[in-house]
């Protein structure tokens, strides 16, 4: 469940999700929210923001989410005066393959998280597959540009 943060946390509740209907989804929807990821730098990070996003159902059963304004805060919890904030507002394709999985294709500007992979930043075209019965990243990531470390940016 834990990789699904990007998507839960940092993307639209998991009720708007099922809203988006041909193409059509609605409007982008605003939402705030605060949640605490426990020793993932070697010290507790909270992650803050208010975000707007939306949901578009695709052809074939691919859903689409935007994130016209997405700027999640991440504040080192044992020095609070060490924080950034990033631009999650690239978008994010979501889709299955053939066993099941979550595939999730993101551009631009995205974090990732996942006990296994960590807290990060990417920047450019990301491919990365979800079990979707865990929500454990099975295969990393694939794709070009840049990863960075966010726990090295507070620490």
């Amino acid at each position: 469940m834990a990789a699904c943060l990007v998507l839960a946390v940092l993307g639209p509740p998991a009720a708007e999700l099922t809203t988006a209907s041909n193409g059509r989804g609605g409007p982008p929807i605003f939402y705030q929210g605060t949640i605490i990821l426990p020793g993932i730098c070697g010290f507790d990070v909270q992650v803050s923001g208010s975000f707007r996003q939306g949901v578009i159902s695709l052809p074939g059963g691919d859903l689409l989410i935007t994130n016209p304004t997405n700027f999640p805060t991440f504040t080192n919890l044992s020095d609070p005066s060490k924080s950034v904030t990033l631009s999650n507002t690239g978008p994010v394709r979501i889709s299955a393959d053939q066993n099941g999985n979550i595939v999730v294709v993101r551009t631009g500007g995205s974090v990732l998280y996942a006990p296994s992979y960590g807290l990060k930043f990417l920047i450019g075209e990301w491919t990365f597959t979800i079990d979707a019965n865990t929500g454990d990243l099975i295969d990393g990531t694939t794709g070009n540009r840049q990863i960075i470390d966010i726990c090295t940016l507070i620490d």
